[in-house]
């Protein structure tokens, strides 16, 4: 089954919320895709910063020093 793009993120946020860490082969056996395609979201993901990637997957951000960027509070309101 392949999953698109949006859907593949918001599978990727949805566990990272469940988890609060991912990573990138269980993302590839949850999706049946490529690591270089979860690869590639996890990176959009963090240049939106909403996760922060780490060897072999990804956390999700937290803390008072993680401001999200102006282009998420942008989408945001």
């Amino acid at each position: 089954m392949k999953v698109l793009t949006d859907e593949r993120k918001r599978h990727i946020l949805h566990v990272l919320d469940r988890d609060g860490m991912v990573s990138v082969q269980s993302l590839c056996s949850d999706m049946s895709t490529s690591s270089s395609t979860v690869r590639r979201d996890l990176a959009d993901l963090e240049d939106e910063g909403l996760l922060e990637r780490i060897h072999g997957g990804a956390k999700r951000r937290g803390g008072l020093r993680d401001e999200p960027t102006v282009r998420v509070k942008a989408n945001q309101n």
